[in-house]
């Protein structure tokens, strides 16, 4: 944003908000083989029993489970924001075709128009199609 005014760019919006379901698919599948290499070493590789064993479970398994919960929300968000930004750039883009139309039946119905812009002109934009000043 620059001074007074904004400007959205609804396809740049709507090709940057998809390339977010790149990097979810990245995180979704390093937590996939992660899972898949951590599960080939049974539930408790790290030994039953004694006080190693002991301090593993208690650190290392909670921090695991958190690590695996926070990838999924990761990919989560990651898909919402995708997903939220795809159909923002579609709003913006549905507004700015509704002002287009309304600028174009402002200048369309003025009394010293041609008529409409995208025909071949018309008699003005007074009622009964009398022409305005002049």
């Amino acid at each position: 944003m620059s001074g007074d005014s904004l400007f959205v760019g609804p396809d740049l919006m709507k090709k940057y908000g998809g390339m977010l379901h790149e990097p979810a698919d990245g995180v979704e599948k390093i937590f996939a083989d992660y899972e898949s290499g951590r599960s080939a070493f049974g539930e408790k590789p790290w030994g039953h029993g004694d006080e190693m064993a002991d301090v593993f479970e208690d650190k290392f398994v909670p921090a695991e489970g958190d690590l695996l919960e926070f990838g999924v929300t990761l990919v989560d968000v990651l898909r919402e924001t995708a997903d939220n930004t795809i159909y923002t750039a579609e709003r913006y883009r549905r507004a700015d075709l509704g002002n287009e139309e309304i600028a174009n039946n402002l200048y369309r119905d003025l009394p010293d128009s041609p008529g409409d812009l995208r025909g071949p002109g018309g008699p003005g934009g007074l009622p009964g199609g009398r022409p305005g000043r002049g």
